[in-house]
Formats: structure tokens, C-alpha cells, sequence
């Protein structure tokens, strides 16, 4: 079945994908699910869980983005954190070395988790899937990078000792030399530029940028389509955008999101069914759709993005061979409904009719 053929008022799916070899094991209409499958939270099987909610999603294939260590499962920023922690927490620094343990930490937890993500998705790419998709629930932003930074490994091993250490050290890193003493706000809007700037300016994380999004095109150049939760970032943008921080808006966006992705914040309703946008979820410019981000007692982008991967996962079952801009225009045009937030275009996905859609698919393919 092709969803929206007969709805005439809708265009049809552009064939415009570039077409790949022909693979000996290819795998089609699949729904692969990047996530944190050996955590303690086992939030992986929840965000599989959600997709499946939304009805029968064919085969799905597991991909833990955590790196082991130690029979654990840990992430970049972590390793970054525990790298930081010796010289950060152990003495005063001078304001230079200072200066040059934070940035080496922001290069290190930033590089660190696109270059691993890139490798996840490399190892996606050569498994051969084709007219499937990815959904990536994880990812960090400058909010949260800048949440961290205040809680040295959650301020859970540390002494009292290491802990004032740390917020010096910290302190001569981030406040230029002659500035007079900042109160409490004034050092998060230093602390939050500070962020920025390493960030945007690193040649090492912008070159981990290109090759994540390089690999990004490569995914979806065989027809697949990857999604990604926004982040939940968006009760701290609020005050940030509220207060006297210097922003410019890309406070909240997810430092994994590429203009070939889609992008997925969370919603919810209320009692009556009206949809409102709740608080925790990002919603800045790069989002593409919204969902309920809801599962369970759960609630989270994390658990909306699986939502839209099923989504498109069933226009792109039903269309073999349509590249991933194609369907996810199709997605919104067909199981969505166009609405502005902030200043820009994004759709609200129409969770029943995308669960129509994908028993019906189902039932066909019984039938066939």
C-alpha cells in the first residue's frame, strides 16, 4: 500500500533517491534503534518499546551507542569527566592550565560522542539497510554541557576539598583575568559563552562535525532516513531566554543534529486532547516534528522520535525507493499537520492514523 495514494488533495512520494548496489544481505524497511541498550535505566528497550506502541514496525535492529569499560557501559562525556578530574579536583591551578583542562574536557566529551555516534552509524551503513530507519535518542547541547560542567561526576565521589578544587579551578578557567568578582549569574553567562565559543571554534570538534554529518549523507543516501530526539534542554532555555544570558537560540539544539536528520521534541496534552508543548523538551529551529513524549510514567524526546521513525518508516515501506527529504515531506503532508512554534514551521504527527497505517501495512503483507 502506498499511504496517501488516494487522498488526492496530497502529492505523492518523489522517487529521488540515489540508487546503490545491489548488496548480497540487504536488509529493507527495517527500524534500527541506536541507544543505551546495556545501561542501568535499559533506556533503549524503552524507546523500542514506544515504537512498537505505535504498531507493527516489522524487523528492528539493536545498536548500543555506549562504550564499554570494565564489563560497564559508559558515555564520552563521562570519560572526558573522569580524564578531567585528577588535575581539576586535586589542586589549585594556574588560570592557564585551568583555562586548558576545561577546553581539553569540552573537546573530549563533544569530539568524543560524535566521533563515537559516527562510528555507530558507520557500522549501520556497511550492515546494508535500505528504505529503513534510524532512530538516535541521545545527544547533548550547550545547556546541558553547561549543567555539567557545575556537577563534577555528579558531585558523587568528590570531597569536600576536591569539590571547592574544582569549582576554582573552574572559576580561573572560564572569568578573564582582571575582571572583577561575578555573582552567581553573571559566571553562568560566562561559564554558558564560555561553552559556545569551544564549541564553534575548535578545529577538532568541527572536524568531527563534518565527518558525522558526512556519514549522515552516506546512511540516507541509501534511501533510510535518520531521526533524532531533540534533547531536553528546553526548562533551562526558558529561564536562559528569560534572564540576562546572552543567547542567540542554538543554546538547546543538539550538538548531533544535521540538516539531513530529523529532528523530534516532545509534547503533550491535556486532559481534553489539546496539545501544549511541555517544558523539558527542546524546541529549537532544527526541529523538524513534534509527538507526544510520553511512555509510561516517562516522558521525554527520547520517547517521541520513535513515534516519527515509525512514521516514516511506514511511507518509506510503502514507497521503496524515495530518498529520506521525499519522505519525511510525505510524512508530514500525509500523517501530520503543519503548525508554528517559535517562529518556524514544524509538523504535529498524527499518532492514530500513523498506527493505521502501519497495521495496515502489516495486514498486506500477510495477505501478499
Amino acid at each position: 500500500m502506498q499511504i496517501g495514494q488516494n487522498q488526492t488533495s496530497r502529492s505523492p512520494v518523489e522517487n529521488k533517491g540515489r540508487q546503490r548496489p545491489q548488496k548480497a544481505e540487504k536488509k529493507q524497511g527495517a527500524l534500527i534503534i541506536i541507544d543505551s541498550f546495556h545501561s542501568s535505566t535499559e533506556h533503549g528497550k524503552m524507546v523500542e518499546a514506544t515504537a512498537l506502541a505505535m504498531g507493527p514496525t516489522g524487523a528492528i535492529h539493536r545498536y548500543n551507542h555506549l562504550q564499554e569499560q570494565e564489563g560497564r557501559a559508559t558515555s564520552p562525556i563521562h570519560s572526558a569527566f573522569l580524564k578531567m578530574a585528577e588535575p581539576m579536583t586535586g589542586s589549585l591551578l594556574p588560570a592557564a592550565e585551568a583555562k586548558k583542562q576545561f577546553e581539553q574536557f569540552l573537546n573530549d566529551s563533544v569530539s568524543g560522542l560524535l566521533d563515537h555516534t559516527t562510528s555507530i552509524l558507520q557500522q549501520v551503513t556497511r550492515d546494508g539497510f535500505e528504505d529503513s530507519v534510524a532512530n538516535l535518542s541521545q545527544g547533548m547541547s550547550v545547556i546541558e554541557y553547561l549543567v555539567a560542567s557545575k556537577q563534577p561526576l555528579g558531585d558523587k565521589s568528590l570531597g569536600e576539598r576536591e569539590k571547592l578544587n574544582y569549582i576554582n579551578n573552574l572559576y580561573s578557567a572560564v572569568v578573564p583575568q582582571g575582571v572583577d568578582q561575578p555573582g552567581p549569574a553573571e559566571f553562568d553567562n560566562l561559564l554558558l559563552q564560555k561553552i559556545k565559543s569551544v564549541l564553534k571554534e575548535s578545529p577538532r570538534i568541527q572536524e568531527s562535525k563534518n565527518r558525522w554529518r558526512e556519514q549522515v549523507q552516506e546512511f540516507e543516501s541509501g534511501n533510510n532516513s535518520l531521526v533524532i530526539a531533540a534533547g531536553n534542554a528546553g526548562e533551562i532555555m526558558s529561564t536562559l531566554l528569560k534572564g540576562s544570558f546572552d543567547t542567540d537560540g542554538s543554546e538547546d539544539e543538539n550538538v548531533l543534529s544535521t540538516p539531513e536528520a530529523t529532528m523530534v521534541a516532545a509534547t503533550a496534552t491535556t486532559e481534553d486532547g489539546r496539545i501544549f508543548l511541555a517544558g523539558p523538551s527542546s524546541y529549537g529551529p532544527e526541529v523538524d516534528f513534534i509527538a507526544s513524549g510520553f511512555h509510561g510514567e516517562h516522558f521525554g524526546s527520547s520517547f517521541a522520535g520513535p513515534k516519527v521513525a515509525a512514521a516514516m518508516l511506514a511511507l518509506h515501506v510503502s514507497n521503496p525507493g524515495s530518498d529520506s527529504e521525499s519522505i519525511e515531506k510525505a510524512t508530514g503532508d500525509v500523517l501530520g499537520q503543519k503548525v508554528e512554534i517559535r517562529d518556524h514551521q514544524v509538523i504535529i504527527l498524527n499518532e492514530p492514523l500513523t498506527s493505521k497505517a502501519l497495521q495496515q501495512i502489516a495486514d498486506d503483507a500477510a495477505a501478499s
